[in-house]
């Protein structure tokens, strides 16, 4: 299974990041973006089309836990939708642990 952590930025075309990619992920867990520019979880899904598996889940935190709780080994994990997000999940990667 493929499960997608989204973020997106409000000047940036989410809906085509999600097409392009909606016969690959399985599951999409939306990340709040900070900044002016950033998408909040629940913005980002408002933006997303009606019937795919989406769940808000907020922060970085919360994304990466729902993510490890709903995937088993040999399960990928991608980030995408903005490089803010892709480097704030790397620096929270090499400081965390599973629970």
């Amino acid at each position: 299974a493929l499960a997608a952590l989204l973020g997106g930025l409000r000047d940036k075309d989410t809906q085509g990041v999600v097409a392009g990619l909606c016969g690959v992920v399985d599951r999409w867990i939306g990340v709040d973006v900070a900044g002016p520019r950033g998408l909040s979880a629940q913005e980002l899904g408002q933006r997303l089309p009606v019937g795919i598996d989406y769940t808000p889940a907020g922060t970085e935190a919360a994304a990466l836990a729902q993510a490890h709780s709903e995937t088993e080994p040999g399960d990928v994990i991608l980030v995408c939708g903005s490089f803010a997000l892709v480097d704030a999940i790397r620096t929270r990667l090499q400081q965390w642990t599973p629970a």
